[in-house]
């Protein structure tokens, strides 16, 4: 009897060890959304760090480059654009082979005062096809000195 349970657990253990050792890859095979990484984030402003990015990604790589619009939306800021911020650019570039390009926001740390909590919101202008329903084409960042 000892020896039936001995090779039964050793058969177990056998397809437990093979069925452990297989890897599945499962790659994402649906339509190319593009969005920011996040819909809210709070980002420091520095005296010392010129720039900081808010993300963009894309849920599938091209080989080739694409070019999105970011404009900053009115309704609901507490923040003023070329006062307490300015996006060094209106569009970001996602490269060829990536999945991601950044939009980049300098604060302007004399403007901001040491209790404020200044918000914006951007907004990717894309054709509605690369708008993820789930997230939307809008993320609202939050400066703190």
């Amino acid at each position: 009897m000892k020896q039936i349970l001995k090779y039964i657990t050793l058969a177990f253990m056998a397809a437990a060890f093979a069925c452990s050792c297989h890897e599945r890859y499962v790659t994402y095979s649906d339509a190319e959304y593009v969005m920011f990484a996040d819909t809210i984030k709070t980002y420091p402003v520095q005296k010392d760090v010129e720039w900081f990015s808010i993300p963009v990604v894309s849920t599938v790589v091209k080989d080739y480059d694409r070019t999105f619009g970011v404009e900053v939306v009115d309704k609901g800021n507490n923040a003023v654009e070329n006062l307490h911020f300015s996006l060094q650019s209106n569009t970001i570039t996602i490269k060829a082979g990536e999945t991601r390009a950044d939009v980049r926001v300098r604060g302007h740390f004399d403007n901001i005062g040491e209790t404020d909590s200044l918000g914006f919101t951007l907004q990717l202008v894309m054709d509605e096809k690369y708008v993820m329903p789930l997230y939307g084409n809008q993320t609202k960042a939050v400066l703190m000195k």
